[in-house]
């Protein structure tokens, strides 16, 4: 039984036995110690988990680092290398997989993150959320229905919430629903809405217009299906994880069978509030990849780099960043680690995600800020693997809920008093 807990990824990380940490470091060997790992972090990891650090980190580095900056610059995302990812074994359903632990979910991001954010971004929305939409809100029928090819990357999961007018105060969207015979009448615009474009199933939030709550329903966008009323526009100006396909998606008179509809979500709190209640501890995870990445990249060019005759990582102003940077980068592992244990003792509460999105993201900024300044003028290059990442910070710092509302959620929750809706 204990092998088979080892092997699904179960057993605690802290009871290892000497076979076990000889395994880990076969494992390791020949993926030389990341200098951002400066606590050990894999000794924090099963060996699943471990294995799966690597594959996913060999992955990124072979098939997606030497392509992505073409695809920044494009505003493209290479949807073409999936098919390879679904073959190392990360499946698009993998968070709805019981042997797959949530550290080892959390590895998979940390790793794409390391190299692209805007990757680590396009699979968070298509595995953690929108896929998440229908496994929590849907029916065994519509989970048989779409699902499968959403594992396999075939579809494309995307997550419609927000709107032109409407960010933080997402239970107050205004698409409508209107029901009609055999099924519901979508009104509305979405905005902002990842991965909308290409081969989608979009989960669609939109209030019912007969009781007011939120109900949730699964539209399709692709070159198979028509769907009459149905605009979808890709965001192509926008500074910030330009491979991500964000879309202004427009909903005039747009026909939804009662079929479609995802019958678990009755109102706000049964639909999104939930999913993104499960996903938004991952979007605290993005930025530790980033903050490894750039950190990496500051002490090689630091080491490397002359002015004045000496080596700048030898100035004192030069170091103090980069510990900075490198402790921060601890900060938020440990911070993230800590979530994880207790979503897998099914304790952690609102206000503790919102805390580790906030403080995670917050902390990333000034990494990444730092980071371009240790670069000076080629801070601002994108091959020198630091430029992408402070761009990119910047959308993750707002997505999945503002600083500000992810840290008045904490407040609420502390304090027994709600800052965000006075009365409510």
């Amino acid at each position: 039984m204990h092998r088979l807990k080892v092997i699904s990824g179960h057993v605690s990380p802290y009871e290892k036995n000497a076979v076990q940490e000889q395994v880990i470091l076969n494992l390791c060997r020949g993926h030389p110690k990341s200098p951002a790992d400066y606590f050990d972090f894999d000794d924090m990891l099963t060996e699943k988990e471990v294995q799966t650090r690597y594959k996913v980190r060999q992955f990124m580095e072979k098939t997606v680092q030497p392509i992505m900056c073409k695809f920044v610059e494009e505003g493209q995302f290479p949807f073409h290398v999936l098919p390879e990812l679904y073959n190392i074994g990360v499946h698009g359903d993998i968070f709805d997989d019981e042997a797959t632990s949530t550290m080892e979910r959390a590895v998979i991001l940390m790793e794409m993150a390391r190299v692209d954010a805007s990757f680590a971004i396009m699979w968070m929305v298509h595995s953690a959320i929108g896929l998440m939409g229908i496994k929590l809100c849907g029916s065994e029928e519509q989970k048989k229905k779409y699902l499968p090819s959403l594992s396999r990357y075939e579809s494309i999961a995307a997550f419609a919430l927000t709107e032109p007018t409407v960010g933080s105060d997402a239970s107050n969207i205004l698409t409508t629903a209107t029901k009609t015979n055999n099924g519901w009448l979508l009104n509305g615009e979405k905005k902002w809405i990842g991965n909308a474009s290409h081969n989608a199933i979009i989960v669609v939030w939109a209030k019912n217009n007969t009781n007011g709550q939120i109900n949730g329903f699964v539209v399709q966008n692709n070159k198979n299906v028509k769907v009459e009323g149905l605009t979808v526009k890709v965001i192509s100006e926008k500074i910030s994880l330009r491979s991500v396909q964000n879309c202004h998606i427009t909903f005039s008179n747009v026909f939804v069978s009662e079929e479609d509809r995802l019958p678990l979500a009755t109102d706000f709190r049964t639909g999104p509030s939930k999913v993104l209640a499960f996903s938004r501890l991952f979007t605290g995870i993005i930025p530790i990849g980033m903050c490894m990445s750039v950190y990496e990249s500051s002490l090689k060019y630091l080491k490397d780099r002359e002015q004045f005759g000496v080596k700048l990582a030898s100035f004192q102003l030069v170091q103090s960043k980069l510990v900075q940077i490198l402790a921060n980068t601890q900060n938020m592992f440990l911070l993230a680690y800590r979530g994880i244990q207790l979503m897998d003792k099914g304790k952690i509460t609102h206000g503790q995600t919102s805390l580790i999105k906030s403080q995670n993201t917050k902390l990333g900024r000034e990494c990444v800020a730092l980071a371009r300044e240790l670069f000076g003028g080629n801070g601002i290059d994108r091959k020198y693997g630091v430029a992408t990442h402070f761009v990119d910070m910047e959308a993750i710092y707002t997505l999945e809920g503002t600083f500000d509302a992810n840290i008045l959620i904490v407040g609420r929750e502390i304090t027994g008093q709600s800052a965000i809706k006075k009365g409510k």
